[in-house]
C-alpha cells in the first residue's frame, strides 16, 4: 500500500514531457502511465471489492444478527409455547382433577341421593307395611272380636232357648204333675164318696138285708179298695209319666193347661152326675129298700161297677191322654231343642266359617301387602343398581375423557416443543450455514486482497524501479511543472 500511495500521477505527468524527446522514455513513460492506470484500477477495484465484502460481512453480520434474533425470537416463542403447553397441560390437568373431583362429587351426590332414596323407599315401604300390618291387626281384632261376639250370641241365644224351653217344659210338667194330682185327689175323692154312699146304703137296708148290706159293703169296699189301687196305680204311673215329661216334654204350656182344664172340668161333671144319680139312687133305694132290696144291691152293684168301669176307663182315657200329650211334649221339646241345637250349631258354624273367612282374607291381604314390599324393595334395589352402574360407567367415561384430554394436551404439547426445537434447531443450522458462508466468503476476499496487495507491492517494486530518474532528464523537469 505504501508503494501505491507513493506513485504520483503529476509526477508521472510532469516525467512524461521531459521522457518524450526519447523513444525509450516515451515508451518508460506509456509503460509507466499503463502501469499506474492499471494500479488504479485495481486499487480501486480492490477498494470496491473490499467495500463490497465489507458490506456484504456486515450484511452477513446483521443478517447472523437477524437470523440470531430471530433464533432467539423462535426460541422464546418456542420457550413460550412451551410455558404456554406447559400452562395448558396444568389447566388441563386441574381442569381434569376438577372433572375428575366434580364427577366424584357428582357420583358422591348421586349415590347419596339414590342411597336417600334407597332409604326414603324402604322406609316408605317399611311404614306402608306396618301400617298394613296395623291395619291386618286391628281387622284381625275386630273379626276375633264379631267372631267372638257372634259365638258369645249364638251361645247365649241358645242358653236362652235351651232356658226356655227347659223353664217352658218345666211349667208344663209341674201343670201336668198338678193336673194329675187333681185327677187323682178327684178320683180318690169320688171313690170314697162312693164308698161312703154305698156305706149309707147298705147302712139303711142293714136292718132288712144285713147279710146282703155287709156283703154289698164288703163289695164296695172290696171295688173301692180295687179303684183305690187302681188310682194308686193310675198316681204311679202318672207319676212315672210325669217323671218322663219333666226329662222329655218342650210343648206349648197353654195348651197342656187348657186340656187339663177341660180334662178337670169334665171330671167334675162326671163326678157330679155321678154324685146326683147315686144321690137319687139312694133316695130310690130308701124308698124301696125292703122291697127291692136284692135288685136293688144288684143294680147298685151293676151301677156301681158301671161307674168304676167308667172312671176307670174314664181315669184310663185321661192317663192315655195324659202320655199321648206328653209324648207330644217331649216330641215339640225334642224339636224345640233339636232346632236350637240345629241353630246354634248353624250359628257356630257361620261364625267358625266367617272367623275363618276372614282370618283367610287377612292373611292374604297381609300376603298381598308382604308381597308389593317385596316388590317394591326388589325395585329399589335395581334402581339403585341401575343408579350405580350408571353412575360408574359416567365415571368411567369422565375418567377416560380427562385422561384422553390430558394425552391429546401432553401429546400437543410435545408435538409443539418438537416444533419448536426443530424450527430453532433448523434456524441454527441456517445461521451456521449462512455464517460459514459468510466466513468463506470473507477468507475467500481477504486471501484475493491479500493477492492483491501482494501483486501491488510487486507493482509498486516496479513502478519505484522504474521512476528512478536519469541524468538527461533531471534539468527541464521544473518546466514541465509550469505544464501541468
Amino acid at each position: 500500500m505504501d508503494g501505491m500511495q507513493a506513485i504520483d500521477p503529476h509526477a508521472a505527468a510532469e516525467v512524461q514531457p521531459g521522457t518524450a524527446e526519447t523513444p525509450g522514455g516515451t515508451a518508460a513513460a506509456q509503460l509507466l502511465l499503463h502501469a499506474q492506470q492499471v494500479a488504479d484500477e485495481l486499487r480501486s477495484q480492490a477498494e470496491q471489492q473490499a467495500a463490497e465484502a465489507m458490506a456484504l460481512a456486515e450484511q452477513l453480520e446483521s443478517e447472523s444478527r437477524r437470523l440470531h434474533e430471530e433464533a432467539s425470537t423462535e426460541r422464546a416463542e418456542a420457550a413460550r409455547a412451551l410455558s404456554q403447553a406447559e400452562a395448558r397441560l396444568a389447566d388441563a390437568s386441574a381442569e381434569a382433577r376438577q372433572s375428575v373431583a366434580d364427577a366424584g362429587e357428582q357420583v358422591r351426590l348421586l349415590l347419596d341421593a339414590a342411597d336417600a332414596q334407597r332409604q326414603a323407599i324402604l322406609a316408605e315401604a317399611s311404614e306402608a307395611a306396618v301400617r298394613d300390618r296395623e291395619a291386618l291387626d286391628r281387622e284381625l281384632a275386630v273379626t276375633r272380636e264379631d267372631a267372638e261376639r257372634i259365638r258369645a250370641e249364638s251361645r247365649a241365644e241358645t242358653d236362652h232357648r235351651l232356658a226356655t224351653t227347659a223353664s217352658l217344659t218345666l211349667r208344663l210338667l209341674t201343670l201336668a204333675t198338678v193336673s194329675m194330682r187333681h185327677q187323682q185327689l178327684e178320683t180318690v175323692r169320688a171313690a170314697e164318696e162312693l164308698r161312703i154312699t154305698a156305706d149309707e146304703d147298705a147302712a139303711a137296708v142293714r136292718a132288712q138285708a144285713t147279710q146282703e148290706v155287709e156283703a154289698l159293703r164288703k163289695d164296695a169296699d172290696t171295688h173301692a179298695h180295687a179303684v183305690l189301687a187302681e188310682a194308686e196305680h193310675v198316681r204311679a204311673h202318672a207319676h212315672q209319666t210325669a217323671e218322663e215329661l219333666l226329662r222329655n216334654a218342650r210343648a206349648e204350656a197353654g195348651e197342656a193347661i187348657r186340656a187339663a182344664e177341660e180334662q178337670t172340668a169334665w171330671t167334675q161333671s162326671t163326678m157330679q152326675a155321678l154324685l146326683d144319680n147315686a144321690e137319687q139312687e139312694a133316695e130310690r133305694l130308701r124308698a124301696a129298700a125292703r122291697a127291692e132290696g136284692a135288685d136293688h144291691v144288684a143294680q147298685r152293684r151293676r151301677r156301681i161297677q158301671a161307674v168304676v168301669d167308667r172312671v176307670g176307663a174314664r181315669v184310663r182315657e185321661a192317663v192315655e191322654t195324659a202320655e199321648r200329650d206328653a209324648q207330644e211334649l217331649a216330641a215339640v221339646a225334642a224339636s224345640l231343642v233339636a232346632t236350637a241345637e240345629s241353630d246354634a250349631a248353624r250359628i257356630r258354624a257361620e261364625a267358625e266359617d266367617a272367623r275363618l273367612a276372614a282370618i283367610a282374607s287377612a292373611e292374604d291381604e297381609a300376603s298381598l301387602v308382604h308381597e308389593r314390599a317385596r316388590r317394591r324393595e326388589e325395585e329399589t334395589e335395581s334402581t339403585t343398581r341401575l343408579l350405580r352402574e350408571q353412575v360408574a360407567d359416567e365415571v368411567v367415561r369422565n375418567r377416560q375423557s380427562a385422561q384422553d384430554e390430558l394425552r391429546a394436551a401432553r401429546r400437543e404439547a410435545t408435538d409443539l416443543v418438537a416444533a419448536a426445537r426443530a424450527e430453532a434447531d433448523d434456524l441454527r443450522g441456517k445461521a451456521r450455514a449462512v455464517l460459514e458462508d459468510a466466513r468463506t466468503e470473507a477468507a475467500v476476499l481477504t486471501k484475493r486482497r491479500d493477492e492483491i496487495a501482494a501483486e501491488l507491492e510487486g507493482l509498486s517494486g516496479v513502478i519505484q524501479a522504474l521512476a528512478v530518474p536519469t541524468e538527461g532528464s533531471t534539468g527541464p523537469a521544473p518546466e514541465e511543472k509550469e505544464h501541468p
